[in-house]
């Protein structure tokens, strides 16, 4: 959590949404996804976001999840409604917690519940 993904920081910066998208190297089913915030400060903390997936990368179709995080250097859960399988995510910052331009993220993690 120490080096982390972070959008353009200046007064420049262009405003939100900024995404990220990550390439999983393959088809994989998943119900939902952990964000790690930035630890060493608040600056760029994700607070409202949107998820996506896609199979090509390409066609995104509607959010699997959207809610707001916490200002918390914990770990946050987000559970998808519906199961999701896909090669692509989406991960899109809408605003910040402090209403800066900017968005980072530390870690995202996929994860697939067990069954009963």
């Amino acid at each position: 959590p120490a080096s982390f993904w972070h959008t353009r920081w200046s007064s420049g910066s262009d405003r939100h949404p900024h995404s990220l998208v990550i390439d999983l190297g393959a088809k994989l089913q998943f119900d939902g996804l952990l964000y790690l915030p930035r630890q060493g400060q608040a600056n760029g903390r994700v607070a409202k976001f949107e998820i996506y997936t896609s199979n090509d990368g390409t066609n995104w179709g509607e959010a699997v999840a959207s809610g707001s995080f916490q200002n918390s250097k914990d770990v946050q859960r987000v559970k998808f409604d519906n199961p999701a399988e896909a090669q692509y995510l989406r991960f899109v910052a809408l605003s910040e917690v402090n209403g800066e331009p900017w968005a980072s993220v530390a870690e995202l993690n996929l994860f697939k519940l067990l069954a009963d």
